[in-house]
């Protein structure tokens, strides 16, 4: 069984969702959102099924790259594949239950983001332990930036930019996967021929 197709799972969660949102966004009748789940919960009902089939296909997508990290990776990066996989089942929830069962959503909502955060920590500090500075410079600076934006953006629009800048750092992770993947080659093609 190959990697590629779980490690690519997680980038295209985040397009995924990111078109799926500008979808909602664009065709709500509104733009006065105060949080991106008042999309589930739009009385437009093109906003409402695109935002809860968005969430579910990206859910879907976490939920495969999750599988992923815990079949092909070792240690703390098959740990950080757990939290993946239950993030996105968060996630997947998160398009079942819209805002008008709030309760139920907002737990579900807590659940997918806390369990993103561990894992997106989990598997950074793993890198950062194992000497790899672009993420751990990619990580800082997303970091900062999701704190720093929150004064500037409220609502549905911080929530955007925090989703985007999570996304900056799947496509970074899928970069060192095609770096390892490469060195990997070499170095079989090397042991080959010698």
């Amino acid at each position: 069984m190959e990697r590629k197709p779980f490690i690519l799972a997680a980038p295209l969660a985040f397009v995924v969702f990111l078109v799926g949102v500008l979808i909602s966004i664009i065709s709500a009748p509104t733009l006065d959102l105060h949080n991106l789940s008042a999309l589930g919960k739009n009385d437009n009902y093109l906003t409402a099924v695109s935002f809860g089939i968005t969430c579910v296909t990206s859910g879907i997508l976490v939920m495969v790259y999750g599988f992923g990290k815990m079949i092909f990776e070792k240690g703390a990066h098959r740990v950080s594949g757990v939290f993946f996989l239950l993030g996105g089942l968060g996630l997947l929830l998160v398009g079942v239950y819209d805002a008008s069962q709030l309760r139920l959503h907002n737990m579900v909502t807590v659940f997918f983001m806390l369990m993103m955060v561990i894992g997106i920590s989990i598997a950074s500090v793993s890198d950062i332990v194992n000497g790899n500075k672009t993420v751990f410079y990619t990580t800082i600076i997303i970091m900062v930036l999701i704190v720093v934006q929150w004064p500037i953006f409220t609502g549905a629009m911080s929530e955007c930019v925090a989703i985007g800048l999570a996304s900056v750092w799947a496509f970074v992770q899928t970069m060192k996967y095609e770096k390892e993947d490469s060195l990997a080659t070499a170095e079989a093609a090397e042991v080959s021929s010698s």
